[in-house]
């Protein structure tokens, strides 16, 4: 009577079936990975932008909605045809008579008032920025409309990096004297 041996251990097509399947399943997981790790760049930057944003715009729109005097420009009413007057800076005064300037440079990329830049400029970069005025007649109380693009600074070629966000709100003086 013959014995029968028994074969321990796997066969190469086995381990080759297992190697594909482990690789194929790893490649899955590494794509989900990295999906994953790009969208929570992608999320950080726009956070970061927003929170820049939100702060310059009101900081400017409280300014200029309390502002008794407009400086410079030193009027928003066009004559015969209301159009807007288009700066990229523009100069306020409080009840006081304290000028407030708010300046945009976007060869620098930051947006300053009084010279004090209100942005971080560590974190994010100006690349479009204006202020627009108008009043539909000279009694009207100028409304002015600020438009601010900014991007996340140190943008490198991967796409979840190149965030930017475009900034817009209009804003009447209430206090003009």
């Amino acid at each position: 009577m013959k014995k029968k041996k028994l074969v321990k251990g796997f066969t190469l097509v086995e381990l080759l079936a297992v190697i594909a399947i482990t690789g194929v399943v790893g490649t899955l997981m590494f794509g989900i990975l990295f999906t994953t790790l790009r969208g929570a760049s992608k999320s950080d930057s726009m956070g970061t932008i927003q929170k820049n944003g939100d702060f310059v715009m009101s900081q400017i729109s409280r300014t200029i909605r309390f502002a008794s005097a407009l400086d410079t420009p030193s009027t928003c009413y066009t004559a015969p045809t209301p159009t807007p007057v288009v700066n990229s800076s523009i100069t306020v005064l409080d009840g006081s008579n304290r000028k407030t300037t708010y300046a945009c440079d976007t060869t620098a990329g930051t947006i300053s008032s009084n010279s004090a830049v209100l942005l971080d400029p560590n974190e994010v970069v100006v690349t479009a920025c204006s202020f627009s005025c108008q009043q539909l007649t000279p009694n009207d109380f100028p409304t002015f409309t600020i438009v601010i693009t900014l991007n996340k600074k140190d943008n490198n070629s991967l796409s979840e990096n190149n965030s930017a966000l475009t900034f817009q709100t209009s804003v009447t003086m209430r206090n003009v004297r």
